[in-house]
């Protein structure tokens, strides 16, 4: 992916594996949705079942994305539904983790928090930076 089109990455999580077609479904078109209204490229969903939000606290789904980042550099923002999402630990915790994913230079975006417009103008303002470099 060149430096003028960056994308995201459509994250899900759900605790249970029994519910895995509905719940990571609904999450993944929300997710979508939005990747759409802002013009950005979805280049992978990562769907993950099964797995509690607790600890430990960074993942070895998170780990495998921030890899990815390294690797592949084809992603700078990352999607999902809501924080609880990313984790049930705490608020701190949760922030260890967007700060680890800011250090590789990854934004993580909820869909919760766009539905209420303080955040749309701040990823068009990131988009803007991003296809500009």
């Amino acid at each position: 992916m060149n430096g003028t089109n960056r994308g995201y990455i459509a994250y899900a999580r759900s605790a249970t594996s029994d519910g895995v077609n509905a719940g990571i479904e609904r999450q993944i078109q929300a997710i979508r949705q939005l990747g759409e209204q802002l013009g950005m490229t979805c280049v992978d969903e990562v769907r993950v079942a099964g797995v509690n939000g607790i600890t430990p606290v960074m993942r070895e789904d998170l780990q495998n994305l921030l890899t990815r980042k390294q690797e592949k550099n084809d992603f700078d923002v990352l999607i999902m539904e809501d924080f609880s999402r990313l984790t049930r630990a705490g608020l701190d915790e949760g922030y260890q983790i967007e700060a680890e994913f800011e250090k590789y230079g990854v934004r993580i975006v909820y869909v919760a928090h766009a539905q209420h417009g303080d955040i749309r103008r701040d990823l068009r303002r990131l988009l803007k930076r991003i296809r500009s470099s």
